[in-house]
């Protein structure tokens, strides 16, 4: 018993740090960070892939990102990934 508490704590030591160290800055870690986001927004704005690629990942995303954010907008990310509230009227 003593050995799983000892493996729930690694753990969860593991997790909390690698939150803090993904979550302290706002650019996307990653050598991909931000591909996934162009594509999306691609698809958003024009309904096709920026980059020709597998797109079912995508448009799972796209749905998303429609489904779960629809009263909000993204700028362009010429102005950075700001979230601003769109009028509803």
């Amino acid at each position: 018993m003593k050995t799983k508490h000892t493996y729930l704590i690694v753990g969860l030591v593991a997790i909390l740090i690698r939150l803090i160290i993904s979550y302290k800055t706002s650019i996307i870690p990653g050598i991909n960070g931000g591909y996934y986001p162009v594509q999306i927004r691609e698809i958003v704005n024009n309904g096709h892939l920026a980059i020709s690629d597998m797109p079912l990942l995508f448009y799972l995303n796209d749905f998303f990102v429609y489904e779960a954010v629809q009263p909000v907008k993204l700028t362009p990310l010429t102005t950075g990934l700001i979230v601003e509230k769109m009028d509803i009227m």
